[in-house]
């Protein structure tokens, strides 16, 4: 039965060679097409990733450089901006002010003394002393310096202590980092016969040569009062994100030495 089977097969197959013949090279044809595609679109994409990939090693240090330029103009105009209006980071135009544009290469938040790394040095004029701020507001305060790097005290540093005011009342008062959240710190010594809302705007006083009146510090989020206590228990919202921190502005003071000069010589000539 299956010896009669196979030779009828055998003779269809025979009878109908040219029609099997043509179904099979359709057949071939059809896949060697959809194959081809299908290389095509995959030799597209790899050759595209790669050429994506060299490019952007390529333009990497272009990059690099450009922003360096785009941070450097931008500290230009932020220094025209103090003589002509209203300045972006509040500065008192009072006093000459020029900004030195750094970028944070180190930076700490998870501990209670916390300090920044900036790529900004004494050949770059930065000094010890100096104010340090980023466009969100107050960063801190530049601690020692070599050549071409710098060491910032952190305002999440339980022992940077920044004189404040707020806003709109002109109270002034203390910001300082109590060492636990980085988007958190407390407003010490405002009396508790000022009104005081949560959403008040804090600023800094300018009644130190480190940083000038109304650079943005927060704002108030909550403000308790207890009843043994003249002052108010005020808790800020950072403006500044330290977690995202990556450029800011080295505050040079022309007359800060000046200043610094003469209250060191009242003082002692009052002691």
């Amino acid at each position: 039965m299956l010896r009669a089977l196979m030779k009828r097969l055998l003779y269809f197959l025979h009878a109908h060679k040219c029609f099997v013949v043509f179904v099979l090279l359709e057949f071939i044809s059809v896949f060697l097409i959809v194959n081809d595609k299908f290389y095509k679109a995959s030799a597209s994409y790899a050759v595209g990733s790669i050429q994506n990939f060299i490019s952007a090693v390529k333009n990497y240090p272009i990059l690099k450089e450009e922003n360096a330029k785009l941070l450097h103009e931008n500290a230009m105009l932020r220094d025209k901006l103090l003589q002509v209006a209203e300045p972006i980071v509040q500065l008192d135009i009072t006093a000459p002010h020029h900004l030195v544009p750094a970028q944070v290469i180190n930076n700490s938040i998870v501990g209670t003394k916390n300090y920044l790394t900036l790529n900004k040095g004494s050949m770059h004029g930065v000094a010890p002393g100096m104010g340090v701020v980023s466009t969100a507001g107050i960063v801190g305060r530049v601690k020692a310096v070599s050549d071409h790097f710098s060491t910032v005290i952190s305002l999440l540093h339980t022992a940077m202590q920044v004189s404040a005011k707020i806003s709109n009342s002109k109270v002034l008062g203390t910001v300082q980092w109590p060492g636990s959240n980085p988007l958190r710190a407390q407003m010490l010594y405002v009396p508790r016969h000022v009104p005081v809302e949560p959403g008040d705007t804090v600023v800094t006083s300018g009644y130190n040569a480190t940083f000038s009146a109304g650079v943005l510090i927060g704002h108030i989020k909550q403000a308790k009062l207890r009843k043994e206590s003249p002052f108010y228990d005020i808790e800020l919202h950072l403006s500044t994100d330290f977690s995202t921190l990556q450029h800011v502005y080295v505050v040079k003071n022309d007359w800060k030495l000046e200043q610094v000069d003469l209250e060191q010589h009242t003082k002692a000539f009052y002691e």
